[in-house]
């Protein structure tokens, strides 16, 4: 999986764009961005605003937390090489829960 892979799943979701936020590519719908990608060094560095999902997402960051961190509100950071092979269906799930708890109901229902 790449970050184009990711950069598809974002934008497939409906009335998604893309657009930046500081040096990062952030992905948003009506007002309210929803994911966030960008890269440092070798590193890509991706971050979602979990709800259902964050559970999950601490119990990996408690495995690995080299990789993945949860901040107070659900705001999950995932750093990983350029080079590795990641979790597809983790980081699409964890994308869908992020625009579920962000974009407003009726862009939701409207795509």
């Amino acid at each position: 999986m790449s970050l184009e892979t990711l950069r598809g799943f974002a934008l497939a979701l409906p009335h998604a764009e893309e657009g930046t936020s500081c040096s990062n590519v952030a992905f948003k719908a009506g007002a309210k961005n929803f994911f966030f990608m960008g890269t440092k060094d070798d590193v890509m560095v991706l971050r979602f605003k979990l709800v259902d999902k964050v559970a999950e997402a601490e119990q990996v960051s408690e495995k690995s937390p080299e990789i993945y961190s949860v901040g107070p509100s659900g705001w999950t950071t995932v750093r990983l090489p350029l080079t590795a092979r990641f979790p597809a269906k983790r980081f699409h799930a964890w994308m869908k829960d992020s625009y579920r708890a962000l974009v407003p109901k009726k862009l939701q229902q409207s795509g």
